[in-house]
């Protein structure tokens, strides 16, 4: 009968930007990816999070839609395909 309800606000911009960069260059450098694309890493975390935003801010839920609710594991899967095609 008892139940707790947790609240979490999204991270801010700063705070995703340093995650993503860290997991995605650890990544690139452990798989032995260019120099070139392993330097663009700030540039691809920056250009999915702009992209997350657009999604996020253009496919807003609704009544009909009420499906459309995006999150960290949707941010997530922009990174898991950069994953999947280098194994």
């Amino acid at each position: 009968r008892h139940f707790s309800v947790f609240a979490l606000s999204f991270p801010g911009v700063d705070a995703l930007n340093t995650i993503y960069c860290s997991i995605l260059s650890q990544h690139l450098r452990g798989e032995g990816f260019a120099a070139v694309l392993q330097k663009s890493c700030s540039q691809l975390v920056q250009l999915a999070l702009a992209f997350h935003q657009r999604v996020t801010a253009t496919f807003l839920p609704t009544a009909i839609k009420f499906h459309y609710i995006f999150n960290l594991r949707d941010l997530s899967n922009i990174f898991q395909v950069l994953r999947s095609h280098s194994s």
